[in-house]
């Protein structure tokens, strides 16, 4: 949130003429030669107000703090000899001092545009952490261990076969043996017994018939006994044949059995060194994210000491200027003319705007704290982050409680002017916008466009100043019925449902911040979508880092280092460069849950839908040129990488000024993105 001063401008110039005439109503004195020193001072702080406001003087912030420091001199410098003159004087110099203001209003603004880089470093820091954090858990988180006791389990299982096989085969081969060496030793018997029978037949041949009988008859014995031997070691060896191929077939098994234990306990050595590897990457991921985790620390340290340091002392010196000016206002106490009402008004106005801008600063860091004490991974100081997140509602509360008896006061004063005709119209009118900031502070709502459009008034009239998007939720209204105003033109974005202007806020500002996972809470991304979302957002989030860097260095953006070329950089709907005018926007709805919104310095119309009370953007990938696509996410890491080289150049201080960046970006995405138009992309996103 930026305090601004643009509205508050705007004001005092409608104001200013009321202001003028009813102090010069007030204090006219008639005579030319006999003027008193009261006279003259007026006259002097007219002279020199006059040359400001005039336009006549050079224009800078020196000539006009001179001038009007001149011309509160003027007015402190003598006294006034009657209460009309003090009146006078008095209202002359509370309109005096608002307009030295300036210099302290320009003070807050850079004071709040550091606050906003160094809260964008915060979103940055924190988004990395969530991510490495994430990575850290999850290779830590990685255990083998059931799978390891599973297959130590089917190895033992295994040995166990290897042994049953083993000792089948040996049973085996031993009966095998058994039966050869029986077969052997018949074989043997018939073969001594074949020999005996073969002398007695030789011995026979030679004898009588007589003679020969009982020799015939003994070697018949022997035969007998020959091929009995011999037919039983024929048996053994059928038997002991029997038997081989399942001798066989248990050592296939031992080798089988063998193989497999070898393999198990290959995936076993394997989950082993994969644990160790997981858990050596898991404590340097966890080291990174520690590392990030102390960074975003510093960073939230750095933060909060310049919140409560230059940002407390620039509210500070503001709101001590406003009080000031209403301090002096007060005492016109003879003022007949009303003009140190309207400068009381005015300054009470000023101060109640201050408090408001306060009130939404103090609202967004908490919001930021939150999210910091909520975030997963948990953060080791979540705790101390939840009480920062608590301190800053407290004075979020306190903020709007003083703004809503500054508005009330600004109220009281600007009735009490008695202003008539034009002027009391428009007195009227911010009366009754003032009315409704008062209710709203009190009612604790800080939605500028909601409370402008329940006041009836459009935003750029009369906001209390151009306040940050608001942060909080509320419920959403039915949709309106019609599809455009009755121009036939879009309906102005304070009719839109309030979550969808919420959510159009909370787009803008993460997407040219490129807080990816604040951006992904609005985008509507299909399942088939989420892994082309993930690179596509790559780009984003470096962008978003080349942003920061550009900004924090020379307080500028990338638009501003690619200047007309900017325009052919467009991501699409995700595209932002430099600030959308949100409360210009207008928007259409065709239908209940489609809206179309279209903001100045959006590179198109923006898409909503709405689902479940939500209103998502959608991004319309489906619609893009033929290989648009598939190139963007092919190329998406190198184009993050370039974006993130420059980005490293910035802060390295390698660049001297926001031109080198432009030349610097385009050097090195030129190639990239002729490579893409190379092969078939085209340019089709923006």
């Amino acid at each position: 949130m930026t305090f601004s001063d643009q509205s508050h401008a705007a004001r005092s110039r409608r104001l200013s003429a009321a202001l003028v005439v009813a102090i010069l109503a007030g204090s006219t004195v008639s005579g030319c030669d006999d003027r008193s020193p009261a006279e003259k001072a007026l006259v002097q702080s007219s002279r020199e107000t006059h040359t400001v406001s005039g336009g006549s003087g050079p224009g800078d912030a020196g000539f006009e703090t001179k001038k009007r420091q001149a011309a509160a001199t003027a007015l402190t410098s003598v006294e006034g000899s009657s209460p009309a003159e003090v009146a006078a004087m008095m209202s002359t110099l509370a309109q005096t001092q608002l307009g030295q203001s300036t210099g302290a209003k320009a003070e807050l603004v850079n004071v709040e545009r550091e606050a906003m880089l160094k809260e964008s470093l915060v979103r940055g820091l924190l988004g990395e952490w969530a991510s490495r954090a994430s990575l850290a858990s999850s290779l830590e988180s990685f255990d083998a261990s059931d799978a390891i006791k599973d297959l130590d389990a089917s190895i033992v299982t295994k040995q166990k076969e290897a042994i049953d096989f083993g000792a089948r085969k040996k049973e085996l081969d031993a009966k095998i043996a058994d039966l050869k060496a029986k077969a052997d030793a018949a074989n043997a018997q018939g073969a001594a017994a074949e020999s005996e029978y073969a002398k007695l037949r030789d011995q026979a041949q030679s004898l009588s018939a007589v003679q020969a009988e009982p020799l015939i008859a003994q070697a018949a014995t022997f035969k007998r006994t020959s091929d009995e031997a011999h037919i039983q070691a024929a048996r053994y060896l059928a038997e002991a044949d029997v038997m081989s191929p399942e001798s066989a077939e248990a050592a296939q098994a031992v080798e089988r059995t063998a193989n497999q234990i070898k393999g198990l306990e290959e995936a076993r050595k394997h989950l082993w060194d994969r644990m160790a590897q997981s858990k050596s990457d898991g404590q340097t991921a966890r080291a990174e994210a520690d590392q990030v985790a102390e960074n975003l620390d510093k960073a939230v340290q750095d933060y909060k000491a310049y919140r409560s340091g230059a940002m407390d002392t620039a509210y500070a010196a503001l709101a001590k200027a406003y009080s000031t000016a209403a301090g002096t206002a007060k005492k016109a106490t003879e003022d007949k003319g009303g003009g140190s009402k309207i400068a009381l008004g005015a300054a009470q106005q000023a101060l109640g705007d201050l408090h408001w801008n306060r009130a939404k600063a103090e609202q967004k860091f908490a919001l930021l704290m939150d999210r910091l004490a909520n975030v997963t991974p948990e953060l080791a100081k979540k705790s101390a982050y939840a009480d920062d997140a608590k301190a800053a509602m407290e004075a979020k509360k306190t903020s709007l409680e003083s703004a809503k008896s500054a508005f009330e006061g600004a109220v009281s004063a600007y009735r009490a002017a008695g202003a008539k005709g034009q002027v009391k119209e428009q007195i009227d009118a911010v009366i009754k916008r003032l009315e409704a900031f008062a209710t709203a502070a009190g009612d604790d709502k800080l939605d500028v466009l909601e409370v402008l459009a329940g006041a009836g008034k459009p935003a750029e009239e009369a906001a209390p100043t151009e306040a940050a998007p608001s942060e909080t939720a509320t419920e959403t209204p039915a949709p309106p019925t019609t599809a455009a105003a009755p121009n036939g033109e879009g309906r102005p974005i304070t009719e839109a449902p309030d979550v969808l202007r919420q959510n159009l806020e909370k787009f803008a500002s993460s997407a040219r911040n490129g807080d990816v996972e604040e951006l992904r809470d609005v985008l509507l991304i299909p399942a088939e979508h989420v892994a082309t979302m993930d690179q596509l957002l790559k780009i984003q989030e470096a962008q978003g880092n080349l942003e920061r860097a550009c900004r924090r260095k020379f307080q500028k953006g990338v638009a501003d280092a690619l200047g007309p070329m900017a325009g052919g950089m467009g991501g699409g709907a995700m595209s932002v460069s430099g600030e959308l005018d949100l409360a210009n926007a207008t928007f259409t709805m065709p239908d209940a849950d489609t809206a179309v919104v279209t903001v100045p310095g959006a590179a198109q119309p923006l898409t909503w839908k709405q689902a479940d009370n939500d209103w998502k953007l959608e991004l319309g990938l489906d619609q893009l040129p033929a290989g648009t696509l598939d190139a963007l996410v092919k190329l998406a890491d190198p184009l993050a990488a370039a974006m993130n080289e420059v980005a490293n150049d910035v802060k390295a201080d390698k660049l001297q000024n926001i031109q080198g960046v432009g030349a610097l970006l385009m050097q090195k995405l030129g190639p990239i993105i002729q490579q893409m138009q190379q092969g078939g992309g085209g340019g089709g996103g923006g």
